[in-house]
Formats: C-alpha cells, structure tokens, sequence
C-alpha cells in the first residue's frame, strides 16, 4: 500500500507507547508562536479593514481578491461546474442534516417554574447571524458548510455568512458554491484563514459582523477563533483532527484504511490511529 504524502507512521508497542503518546500531546497543543501571528492578522483586520483582508489574502494563500463578497452570478458559474452526481450527495447529506435538527429541535422547549415566589425561566432564541468557516487549501469542504448553514437556518438564523478561501485563480470552489446554494446560504466570502475568522467577529467594510462564529480550520484559524471570543460567540474550539479505531478480531482493513484516511487529509498535525489485537 502507497504511503500518503506527509504521513508519519508510528507503530506503538508496550516499549514506547508512554513516550509516544506524549510526544503526540505535543503536536496537538498550539504552539506560541501561532497564537502571536494570529493575534497579529487579527488585530490588522480589526484595524484596517477590507485592506489588511486582502493583504494577507496575497500573502498567506496567493490571491488577492478585488471584491471580496461572491456575486450571485460567481456563484451560478461555480455551481454549474458540479456534477449531477456530486449535486445529489450534497442535497442528500442537507436533507438528512435538516431533518435530523427538526426532530432536535421539537425536543427543545421552553420551560419555567416557580420557586419560592421565584419565577426562572428558560428561552431558546436563535442568533441574528451566525458566520460559517469552510475550510479550503488542501481539499474542499462542502460537508462543512452544510453542517453549519443547515443547523442555523433551521434554528430560525435571519442571517447566514459563509468565509472560505478561493482557488489560485481567485474563484469560489465549485464544491463550496453549489453547497451555499443548497443551504440557502444569504452571503459568501471569498477570503480564508485567522483574516476571515478577524472580518466576521469585527467587520470590515465588505463584511458585516455576525453573532456567533462556527466552523473548523487549521491551527491558525483556531487561535484567532479564541482571540476574537470575547466579542463574538464561537463553537467548540476543536484542535486538530483526531482519530482513534478500536479494530479487534475480524474487521474491514479497506473500510478502517479509508476512514483513516479520510480524516488524516485534513492538514499535516492530524492524529489518526488503529488499536489492534
């Protein structure tokens, strides 16, 4: 079997395991040094706006967009370029996504008691907006934007944003495009990384804030996502991607190879790994 590009592989044994396992708690920890950049592009953004968006757009990624919003008709040019088959996963994986946060959502219900002459009360109420990251680079990340958009406008969410970084060529994947039709999706931005995360907490001129900020990202986009918490809601601050596959007696070896896979291709720090017998 081919070994993919990038992958490390460690096989653990009763000899090294405590010392592997340790040296893998430290790739997953932020680094200091991810946290002053970010903090530095994010408080570049906050400062000077659609400017700074573009320039560590040209610098990180390649691409300096001169209009950073996606038109409707950059949007129609994109999701034509996806498959019949590729349009039929990503409406079948929305559906399936808006019918399952209907039923979460029935089980949601406002409740009030009374205690001691007391009254407490508990209201659910959906944010204004909530702002989707879409991971880009590596692979597109359609299922991302489904995950967030979906469960936000199912949840009554007036208002939808969707950041994610452009192709070399400065366009909208294609993936992500036809997604953010599917979902309804009220604005896409082209722009990616710790500058998007800066654009929906604060604003800029191109981009209006939103109240709560989800998605997952690299370790950059992480570190800005806590940077900004103090003015915005965020998600889980998720760390790299991990994955552990307890595989003992008979099992699939092509089925556990590919789940492996799947998410060992999210960036170079994911964890990825199989407990045999």
């Amino acid at each position: 079997m081919e070994r993919p590009l990038g992958t490390r592989i460690v096989r653990l044994t009763s000899r090294n395991v405590c010392e592997t396992a340790e040296g893998l708690r430290e790739k997953a920890a932020l680094e200091p040094s991810v946290r002053r950049v970010a903090e530095k592009i994010v408080l570049d953004v906050k400062k000077h706006g659609d400017f700074a968006l573009r320039r560590w757009s040209q610098r990180l990624d390649g691409t300096r967009p001169m209009r950073i919003a996606a038109t409707k008709h950059e949007l129609r040019v994109a999701s034509a370029k996806v498959s019949s088959e590729e349009n039929n996963a990503l409406r079948f994986a929305a559906e399936q996504l808006r019918s399952q946060t209907v039923r979460d959502l029935r089980m949601i219900r406002p409740f009030t008691s009374l205690q001691r002459g007391i009254r407490i009360s508990r209201v659910f109420q959906p944010f204004d907006s909530v702002g989707c990251y879409v991971p880009g680079g590596r692979v597109a990340y359609p299922s991302s934007l489904i995950m967030g958009a979906v469960l936000a406008k199912t949840a009554g969410v007036a208002r939808t944003v969707v950041c994610s970084p452009p192709l070399p060529d400065g366009t909208l994947n294609p993936l992500v495009a036809g997604a953010a039709a599917l979902c309804d999706v009220d604005e896409v931005y082209k722009v990616g990384g710790a500058q998007a995360i800066a654009a929906m907490a604060y604003g800029t001129e191109s981009i209006v804030p939103v109240d709560k900020i989800v998605g997952p990202g690299g370790p950059y986009v992480l570190a800005a996502k806590q940077i900004v918490s103090n003015n915005v809601a965020i998600d889980l601050p998720a760390g790299p991607t991990e994955l552990l596959v307890v595989a003992f007696g008979r099992f699939d070896e092509d089925f556990v190879a590919r789940d492996l896979a799947a998410q060992a291709e999210h960036s170079p720090w994911s964890i990825c790994g199989v407990v045999t017998d």
